[in-house]
């Protein structure tokens, strides 16, 4: 998929708490791109599978301060942040999310680049599923959170998935990015799969935050891990050497959409 240079469907706009990873709980400017390749089990934001015709850009309160028609040109997006100077002195991240925003390089780029310039630091949300999209991207973020998705949790996805989780984690940490590396569980994983996945990521050693994310149960995954199964997986990620860390998402315990 191709994009105009600075152009990208959006879905939303607004200013949040990060509600998973590492940066939980930090007030968070989130954009959240339209589109996405690959269909999980777990996915919370279906509505980001296809681009509406509009959409709105909202402050902390809720309140829509602006509306733009899609696509979405950077200079239009930068200059309603520009508008909302409170935005700037209350938020220190902007988070680009989805869907999957690796789909929109020129757009995250361009994006990126411009708000460094404001003194915001810039976090991408990513399912890491093609390095190609991806390697581009590294020297104009400061954050990264990929997944590595696990057999069982996928209805659509690419055979070398996982060796695409593998070559984004290292163009990441080659180029100095603070990364951690999520993986939704449910309790349709097997032990065989666990394992695998943790002798792929253990030659990367402790370089990356590895988080251990419960599902939320939404309409299409009721498979909720049980707790013995999840102390169990978080001890042979912390037996392999991981800095491994369990972390559900808050956004349902605070009441947020």
């Amino acid at each position: 998929m191709r994009t105009e240079t600075g152009v990208a469907p959006l879905v939303e706009a607004f200013v949040s708490v990060q509600g998973e990873g590492c940066l939980i709980g930090r007030p968070t400017f989130f954009v959240r791109t339209a589109g996405c390749p690959l269909r999980c089990t777990y996915c919370d934001t279906t509505e980001s599978y296809r681009a509406p015709r509009e959409f709105g850009v909202r402050r902390l309160d809720g309140e829509t301060v602006r509306t733009f028609a899609n696509p979405c040109r950077v200079e239009d997006l930068v200059a309603a942040i520009d508008e909302m100077p409170d935005l700037l002195r209350a938020v220190e991240w902007v988070s680009l999310t989805g869907g999957e925003p690796t789909l929109w390089t020129d757009f995250a780029l361009e994006l990126a680049t411009r708000l460094r310039t404001r003194g915001l630091r810039m976090h991408l949300e990513t399912a890491a599923d093609d390095v190609g999209r991806f390697r581009p991207l590294v020297h104009v973020f400061d954050s990264v959170a990929m997944d590595y998705k696990l057999e069982g949790t996928l209805d659509r996805a690419p055979n070398d998935l996982q060796s695409q989780h593998i070559a984004c984690l290292d163009a990441a940490l080659r180029a100095d990015l603070r990364v951690h590396v999520k993986v939704v569980l449910t309790d349709a994983i097997v032990d065989r799969v666990w394992h695998t996945m943790l002798e792929r990521l253990r030659p990367f050693g402790r370089d990356f935050v590895l988080i251990l994310q419960p599902v939320t149960p939404t309409p299409n995954e009721q498979r909720r891990l049980p707790a013995v199964r999840l102390l169990a997986m978080l001890k042979s990620a912390l037996d392999a050497g991981f800095d491994a860390r369990v972390l559900p998402q808050i956004h349902p315990l605070l009441g947020f959409a």
